[in-house]
């Protein structure tokens, strides 16, 4: 007998049918076109032998599709991720139709497979071993620094010299489901906790902050694009407007007690077209936010070490600028802080395709990148 589910933390599916013997149909829930690729599953086989099963997963009905949403939809090809005894694999055994993936699966005798478009780090799960692992690290410091809308803990780490006199800030997962950007996160702080002499010498001169849920609702209850609220926090950051989410209050508190001179806002990506390298991307404020402050110069160097370590041109030719080479995005924190404290932004989307551990290199390396000018 299978059972399928999406009832569960960071699950996303909806309107589950049966359609046939052991083949099943859902809907993503999606908010946006351009947010509603996700899915999230569990398929539970309580028999005593395998059974072969298919799934048709369709992106959400309730949302109008351009033509160009449909053709980028069937020329995407990123690995779908399964997770059978917490251990994750990826397979690229699937067909794409019109909005719609035709999944076959083989589900072991009485186990639980997970299936999803991007291997989630559950906010739950991680939270908890920040919290037991920095009781007893002298290196690292775990704080609460607010709740979101639901009330979960905002949790940052801190991590450097207490005498230090400039901050780095790092946030994932302001898009709840962008795990490629949340295991970055985790990249960057199992790093700057190790014994590299690299990571010593960062601790040394600098305090690196890092949120890695910044939307905790988001993550847990599985939304693409906003909070439990339905507000977009990464684009509406500003917290002099009159409607502001307590996860914004939350970071900008932080801010205004710690500005920080670098700022690393990781998102990700998922998509890839056929028979090309993963999309990725960086993006950043416009040179011309930085001008009153000095700092053209500083940024250049930021934009060839970064292109540097981390390569981030599979999916633009260049680093993208916000207003100019990009729509303009003014309630965006990157903007913000560029503007307040002349705090050199960035947002770098790393890609699912290679799996968590690539995600968490690649933080690792995003950070080396945007710190060399300063080192």
């Amino acid at each position: 007998m299978i059972k399928i589910t999406s009832d569960f933390e960071s699950g996303n599916g909806k309107n589950i049918k049966k359609i046939g013997e052991n083949y099943f149909q859902l809907e993503t829930v999606g908010e946006g076109s351009s947010y509603a690729g996700y899915f999230c599953f569990k398929v539970i086989n309580k028999d005593r032998q395998d059974i072969n099963c298919r799934v048709d997963v369709i992106l959400d009905r309730d949302i109008e599709y351009t033509e160009f949403d449909r053709q980028g939809f069937l020329n995407s090809q990123p690995p779908l991720w399964f997770n059978i005894d917490g251990v994750w694999q990826k397979t690229f055994d699937y067909q794409r139709g019109d909005l719609i993936l035709h999944i076959n699966l083989t589900i072991p005798a009485e186990k639980t497979v997970l299936i999803t478009s991007m291997a989630p780090l559950f906010y739950s799960e991680f939270t908890k071993e920040l919290k037991e692992h920095l009781s007893k690290n002298i290196i690292g410091r775990y704080y609460e620094i607010g709740n979101s809308f639901e009330g979960r803990p905002i949790v940052l780490v801190s991590i450097g010299n207490l005498e230090a006199q400039r901050h780095i800030l790092v946030i994932s997962g302001l898009h709840g489901i962008e795990f490629p950007g949340i295991w970055a996160a985790k990249g960057i702080i199992d790093f700057l906790l190790s014994e590299s002499s690299e990571a010593k010498e960062i601790r040394e001169r600098f305090i690196v902050d890092i949120i890695p849920y910044g939307n905790p609702d988001g993550t847990v209850k599985g939304r693409p694009r906003t909070n439990a609220q339905g507000i977009d926090i990464h684009r509406e950051a500003n917290p002099l407007k009159e409607h502001v989410a307590p996860e914004v209050r939350a970071i900008w508190n932080w801010i205004e007690k710690y500005p920080p001179f670098l700022y690393i806002n990781l998102h990700g990506w998922s998509a890839c077209e056929k028979g090309t390298e993963p999309f990725e991307g960086a993006l950043r404020p416009g040179i011309h936010f930085y001008r009153k402050w000095g700092l053209e110069n500083k940024v250049k160097e930021c934009d060839m070490s970064l292109t540097e370590y981390a390569n981030p041109i599979s999916r633009y030719d260049k680093i993208v600028e916000f207003g100019i080479s990009y729509g303009a995005e003014p309630d965006n924190l990157l903007e913000l802080l560029a503007q307040r404290y002349g705090t050199i932004s960035y947002c770098y989307e790393p890609n699912m395709r290679t799996g968590p551990l690539s995600c968490q290199e690649k933080g690792i390396k995003v950070l080396k990148g945007l710190l060399k000018p300063f080192l």
